[in-house]
Parts: C-alpha cells; sequence; structure tokens
C-alpha cells in the first residue's frame, strides 16, 4: 500500500476506512506541527 501513496509525506499518516482512504497529518495541531517541524529541522543539522 505504501507504494500507491507517493504523495505522502513525513508527517502525514493514511487511514483506510471502509468508506475512503485519506491522508491525514500526523499531528493535527498546526502550532504542535509546526513545532515536531522545527526541532526535526534543528535535529537534521546537527
Amino acid at each position: 500500500m505504501s507504494g500507491q501513496y507517493p504523495l505522502c509525506r513525513h508527517d502525514e499518516c493514511v487511514e483506510v476506512t471502509p468508506d475512503a482512504v485519506r491522508i491525514r497529518k500526523v499531528v493535527l495541531d498546526p502550532g504542535e506541527r509546526n513545532r515536531t517541524a522545527a526541532r526535526l529541522r534543528k535535529a537534521n543539522k546537527s
């Protein structure tokens, strides 16, 4: 299934239900998403 969604980014997940397949953000709160992204950028620079 992972090969079917090449546009799914590292901060997203695939939600599969009987009625639909959705790509969702792992962290739903926009502020928390920004903090998480900043922490990842900082960790990758080290």
